[in-house]
């Protein structure tokens, strides 16, 4: 097994001053802190999740010989990196410094500190690289998860035929591979509506959900913007024949159909409530909480069907605005009336 460790500088501004702090006693205090459970290996995608690294959490350390605050995330590897790959690391964690989940690790701390904390910036240092074998043997990979692995690849690729050989030697439909996904999940949001549907008549999970707590239907809803020739009312009848539920919730409290609305996909959004969405349901997402479909819907065919399904145009928002507040033009009009307001 390989550590390997990224490095990068850290300037810590003050906000009083404006100027960047160089006092070792006080840059010290910022020795320790970290992301907690965020990990910049959580977030890779591409080749970079081929890797298959762990860790790579946010770190703050104080280098005392230099006098210096530097930034550390640091990966556990099966093998060494070659050259290129090395690079492709080294880019994507400073990504995740400045812009991925090191952009707001810190804010507590700069709030309460009064400081600006700018990781890998510009100037102040080279970004460093080291690879150390630990000596420790790497863990073999089952069988079992090779083969999901390469299922959940094959999916995202919509390589139907070697779905269908990975699929007739047994591998698992509903293990998990690259970003957590399953291979239904996976195929779904590559668009790859044949390998889905496949998928889904070999008896894959419809309700199995990923590690965001978003299920297959879900999926279905938000890419329906892309796929805009049937808008996914194919994959979405799929799911729904095999159990999918119509009222599942994500993480961020939305239904399929509250996607659906808010990806102007009127035919999508006519199969939900056909298969008997609520169409009252309303969003408990921290910053969208109380909205119903009516209020996410973009295009006024859509206001349509959902009043005429029973929507409310009376509802209020939790933050006051109501339903008619969200549009403008034929929109707002129709459900100002709807809801007798001049």
């Amino acid at each position: 097994m390989f550590t390997i460790t990224i490095s990068g500088p850290v300037v810590v501004t003050d906000d009083a001053t404006e100027e960047p702090i160089t006092d070792a006693k006080r840059l010290g205090t910022f020795d320790g802190l970290h992301s907690g459970k965020e990990t910049c290996a959580k977030y890779h995608h591409g080749d970079i999740a081929d890797l298959e690294l762990k860790g790579g959490r946010v770190t703050l350390v104080f280098d005392a010989a230099a006098k210096k605050l530097r930034v550390v995330s640091e990966f556990i590897s099966a093998r060494k990196l070659a050259k290129d790959e090395l690079h492709g690391l080294i880019e994507d964690t400073q990504g995740q410094w400045s812009d991925g989940i090191g952009e707001g690790c810190f804010d507590t701390v700069m709030d309460k500190r009064k400081v600006f904390i700018d990781l890998s910036p510009d100037s102040g240092g080279k970004v460093k690289a080291t690879q150390v074998d630990d000596g420790k043997p790497a863990p073999k990979k089952s069988a079992a998860k090779a083969s999901v692995a390469e299922l959940v690849k094959a999916a995202i690729a919509g390589d139907l035929d070697k779905v269908k050989g990975l699929v007739a030697t047994k591998a698992k439909l509903d293990g998990r591979g690259q970003y957590g996904y399953t291979p239904l999940i996976a195929a779904i949001v590559s668009d790859k509506l044949d390998v889905a549907l496949y998928l889904i008549a070999q008896g894959a999970n419809v309700n199995l959900a990923d590690k965001e707590k978003s299920d297959p239907l879900k999926y279905a809803a938000i890419r329906s913007g892309w796929v805009m020739s049937h808008q996914n009312v194919k994959l979405a009848e799929a799911l729904l024949d095999k159990g999918a539920a119509v009222d599942s919730r994500d993480a961020d409290g939305f239904t399929p159909l509250l996607w659906a609305a808010n990806r102007a996909a009127v035919k999508l959004v006519s199969l939900l409530l056909a298969r008997g969405a609520d169409v009252n349901a309303k969003t408990t997402q921290k910053y969208n909480s109380g909205r119903n479909a009516l209020m996410l819907s973009k295009n006024v065919e859509t206001v349509r069907l959902l009043l005429a399904a029973g929507a409310d145009p009376k509802a209020v928002e939790e933050s006051g605005m109501r339903t008619w507040e969200f549009h403008t033009g034929a929109a707002a009009k129709l459900l100002k009336e709807r809801a007798g307001e001049k």
